[in-house]
Formats: C-alpha cells, sequence, structure tokens
C-alpha cells in the first residue's frame, strides 16, 4: 500500500496581540531577517511552502489608526521577492484579495514573482467580505450581499438587451461593462467570460418564469385551468425581456447545444411537474403518463409558436388569429383527445379492433 504523503506549509503571521512578546529575543516582525530567517528554516525542515497572509483594512484602536499593526503588515510581493534571493526550493506563497486588486496588475506580479523564484510562486486567493475594508478604496469595490445580486441583475439585464439587439458575437466584454457602467475588471469578477454571461442571462430568466409557473393554480375544471394558463402563457411571452430571449435563443441555440442543456435542466422539469400536476387527475387512467405527456407537449408547443409568431413577425400579427380564439380551438383540441366524447371513444375502440384483427 502506498505511503500518503501531507504537504508543510509555514505561516508567518502579522502583528497582532499573539504575535508581539516584549522578550527581545521574540526578534521583529517586521524586519527583512525575521523573515529571511523564518524562511530558511522552514526550507531546512523540507516544508512545501511559505504563506504570507494579507491585511487590507486600516485597523483602528479608540477612533485612531493602529500603527504597529498597519506597519506590522509588509506588502506580500515584496517580501516574497525578496526571499526569492536567498532561498532555493520552498514554495513562495501569499493571499492576495481578488476584489479590490486589478486583475492584470495581479496576473503581472505573480508572473514576476513566479520568475524571480524559478517556478515557486503561490497564490492564495481571497475575496473581501466587510464593508471596513471597502471603504478603504477610492472605487468602492466593496457591495453587501444583497447588492452583489442586485448588480449581477444589472449586468444580466443589459446582455440581454445587447445579445437581442446586435447579436452575441458582436458583442463584447469591453461592450458589456460601459453598458453596466462598470470597469471590466468587475465585470470579470462576476463573470468568467462572455459564454457565461450568456448562459447566466439565460437561466436566470428561465428560472424566473419557473416561479411564475410555480404561482399559477388551477381551478376544479380542466377546461378552465387549461385556458388560464394559455393566457398566462401568451401573456408573458408579450414582456420585452421575453422577446429579447426568444431572439437570443433562435440564434445562438443551433451553434451553443449548452443553452438547449440549460434550458431543460432549469425550466423543464418544474414545468412537466406542474402541468401533469393539474390535468393528470382529471384524465384518471384513460391514458398513460407518457400519452398525458405527449397531449401536453403537443398543447405547450402550440402555445410557444403562436408567442414565437407574435413576437418575431409583428408586422403580420393580423395575419395571426385573434388569441381568444385561438386559446379555444386550442383548448378544446385537447379536451376532445384527451377526453373524448363516448362516441368517439367507441369509434375508437372499434379503430383499434380492426387494426388488431388485421395484424
Amino acid at each position: 500500500m502506498p505511503r500518503k504523503q501531507i504537504h508543510l506549509a509555514a505561516h508567518f503571521p502579522g502583528v497582532n496581540n499573539t504575535t508581539v512578546w516584549s522578550d527581545p529575543a521574540a526578534g521583529s516582525h517586521i524586519e527583512f531577517s525575521s523573515f529571511a530567517h523564518f524562511a530558511r528554516t522552514a526550507e531546512r525542515a523540507k516544508f512545501d511552502f511559505l504563506f504570507l497572509a494579507e491585511g487590507l483594512r486600516l485597523r483602528e484602536q479608540n477612533g485612531l489608526i493602529y500603527d504597529l499593526d498597519v506597519v506590522g503588515r509588509p506588502d506580500t510581493f515584496t517580501v516574497l521577492a525578496a526571499l526569492a534571493a536567498v532561498t532555493d526550493r520552498i514554495g513562495l506563497t501569499g493571499t492576495i484579495n481578488s476584489t479590490f486588486n486589478e486583475p492584470y496588475e495581479v496576473a503581472r506580479q505573480f508572473a514576476s514573482l513566479d520568475h524571480l523564484s524559478a517556478g515557486r510562486a503561490g497564490w492564495n486567493v481571497v475575496t473581501s467580505w466587510d464593508a471596513f475594508t471597502g471603504e478603504n478604496f477610492r472605487r468602492g469595490g466593496f457591495l453587501r450581499t444583497e447588492q452583489r445580486y442586485d448588480r449581477a441583475q444589472e449586468i444580466l439585464d443589459a446582455a440581454r438587451r445587447l445579445f437581442a439587439r446586435d447579436g452575441y458575437d458582436r458583442v463584447s466584454m469591453d461592450r458589456l461593462a460601459a453598458a453596466c457602467q462598470l470597469t471590466k475588471p468587475a465585470l470579470y469578477y462576476y463573470f468568467r467570460n462572455k459564454r457565461a454571461v450568456l448562459l447566466a442571462t439565460l437561466q436566470a430568466h428561465w428560472t424566473a418564469q419557473a416561479a411564475v409557473l410555480e404561482a399559477f393554480r388551477p381551478s376544479a375544471d380542466l377546461g378552465q385551468t387549461l385556458r388560464a394558463f394559455a393566457e398566462l402563457v401568451l401573456r408573458e411571452s408579450r414582456r420585452p425581456e421575453n422577446g429579447d430571449i426568444i431572439r437570443i435563443v433562435m440564434a445562438e441555440t443551433g451553434r451553443r447545444p449548452e443553452i438547449g442543456q440549460a434550458f431543460f435542466r432549469v425550466f423543464g422539469p418544474p414545468l412537466e411537474q406542474k402541468l401533469v400536476g393539474f390535468v393528470g387527475p382529471h384524465l384518471g387512467r384513460r391514458h398513460s403518463r407518457r400519452t398525458v405527456l405527449a397531449l401536453l407537449h403537443q398543447f405547450v408547443g402550440s402555445l410557444a409558436h403562436y408567442s414565437l409568431m407574435s413576437q418575431m413577425f409583428r408586422a403580420g400579427r393580423a395575419y395571426l388569429p385573434e388569441q381568444r380564439t385561438y386559446v379555444a380551438v386550442l383548448v378544446d383540441g385537447f379536451l376532445g383527445l384527451a377526453m373524448p366524447s363516448p362516441a368517439v371513444s367507441r369509434r375508437r375502440r372499434r379503430r383499434n379492433r380492426h387494426s388488431s384483427c388485421a395484424t
């Protein structure tokens, strides 16, 4: 059985009440000689890497800046670059905040450290969670948790409008950042790339639509339930954001299968569950679940077709049947197939018997 191995890291803490000792033998926590001694000792002990924390907050005590703590946190990159010159093998890892540091700047600093140390640089990525730290930066990068969701939604709304109007390929992250009045690095804080923005835009819309569907309450009469559901679907489809989503999906689904996968993952299950839930009890044992699903898919597909024609060909709406008439015919057709009259049922049974005899 192979031996299990662990990785050992040596952490050099900042100045605080647990690390400052009055004994002179304790040494300094800000002099480079202390860092060098610590790093060399860890390297001789075969530790894998040295780890430095980072503190961006200006600490206060009784309303005044707590100087001892501030000077006890030398710049991480400066210290690690200096340690690269006095060590040979140990990894040099620093905690660098991704909320308030610009991506290009961080990438350049780590690339420089990795070059100077011959490949020994490491990054402990953190984000800031407290407003106190955010107030130390002019661009106010910090947002409370609820505000982060609002900002993300603003980005998705802007992306939906741009993708629908100009097409996915013609929208860059620069244009999207400008539309949201964000810096490009701030945009990348929320989304990894443009593809992630697209999928998040669609998923957020379908999640909201699933919530609307969940709130729908059927009546005791199946016909009334189907009419109310159809009117809800067509009413929602007339919202501007729905038209945007339809145009995006029509343009991109053919070359991006992940869009269809996202739809059936986010919206498909609640739609199917809701429809079967209020139709199934009315049909009893007349049909199998597979047949019920086929009938519902035909019903929803017809609604989607009418909605699509209304959205995509607005100038030709005069040629479409009036919505009330369309819904009435659709509901009657569903009921005729799902709950046929006794005479229709008898004819269907006779046809099935003749088919069986012929076989």
